[in-house]
């Protein structure tokens, strides 16, 4: 079953770079995952689509909300070395590890 994670951002600028990179990862190494952004105004609206969901290091601050709204979907806030080397691997690797964690 294909897993959906939305990422979450301010404007979607350097986001776009990351999410094109975790889909080139996807991709490359089968992964049955679809990966795509929003800014968070727009957000809310398409919770109940999403299996997971990323923050951009600058909105961890909406965390505590997001986690309300989600219904105890996975959220990670995605770390700043990663964000800063748009380093999408590494990204998906740790929102599927909270997958992995769902099936035990």
């Amino acid at each position: 079953m294909k897993k959906k994670i939305l990422v979450i951002c301010n404007a979607g600028m350097s986001s776009s770079m990351l999410v094109k990179n975790m889909k080139e990862h996807c991709q490359s190494n089968n992964l049955n995952i679809e990966v795509n952004f929003m800014p968070l105004i727009s957000a809310h609206q398409y919770y109940k689509e999403y299996d997971a969901f990323l923050l951009s290091p600058q909105m961890k601050y909406e965390k505590d909300r997001i986690t309300k709204e989600i219904g105890g979907k996975p959220l990670l806030v995605i770390e700043h070395a990663d964000y800063g080397l748009m380093d999408g691997p590494s990204v998906i690797q740790k929102i599927m590890a909270h997958f992995d964690d769902e099936n035990k």
